[in-house]
């Protein structure tokens, strides 16, 4: 398993930010668990990783790949990511 970090990444549902400069390190080994009340970005957070949205601003690793970059205009398509 790789490692994975979220570099300063916002998500925002129209007006409603869903996550605010998020920005985690999650190293290899290492598990992590994400909890929280309905509605506060955890199934956001997934999807970001994953590739099924698009975040604002910042920047995603899985490994030492970047898979999404929003000012180097990087964004590895899910089915690439591994």
């Amino acid at each position: 398993m790789a490692k994975v970090q979220f570099n300063d990444v916002s998500f925002s549902y129209g007006d409603k930010k869903i996550i605010q400069n998020l920005s985690l390190e999650v190293n290899d080994g290492e598990i992590m668990g994400v909890i929280g009340p309905s509605g506060c970005g955890k199934t956001t957070l997934i999807r970001l990783l994953c590739g099924f949205i698009k975040p604002e601003t910042g920047s995603i690793f899985i490994g030492e790949t970047c898979v999404f970059d929003a000012k180097k205009r990087i964004n590895i398509p899910p089915e690439r990511r591994n």
